[in-house]
C-alpha cells in the first residue's frame, strides 16, 4: 500500500485504487479540481471528489502523482 493509499483510508476511509488516482489526475487536468493552495515548488492542494466524496490531496505537479491525502481539517496557511 502507498502512502496516499495510507492516508486516503487513514482519513478518508476510503481504499483507493489506480483507477481513483487516474480520475483524480483527470479532474485536476480538466480544471475540474479546486486549487486550494501550494506545499512548496512542485505541488499543489486540491479538492477532488473520489468515490463520492470530497477530499484534499497533495499533487505534484511535475510528476503529475498525488503525493498524500491531506486531513479533512487542513486549512491553508
Amino acid at each position: 500500500m502507498t502512502h496516499a493509499q495510507e492516508r486516503a483510508l487513514e482519513r478518508y476511509n476510503l481504499h483507493v485504487y489506480t483507477e481513483d488516482f487516474v480520475a483524480i489526475q483527470r479532474q485536476i487536468r480538466d480544471g475540474d479540481a479546486v486549487k486550494v493552495g501550494e506545499q512548496g515548488t512542485n505541488t499543489s492542494v486540491y479538492k477532488v471528489m473520489v468515490q463520492g466524496i470530497e477530499a484534499l490531496v497533495v499533487y505534484n505537479r511535475r510528476g503529475k502523482y498525488v503525493v498524500t491525502f491531506l486531513p479533512r481539517t487542513w486549512e491553508k496557511r
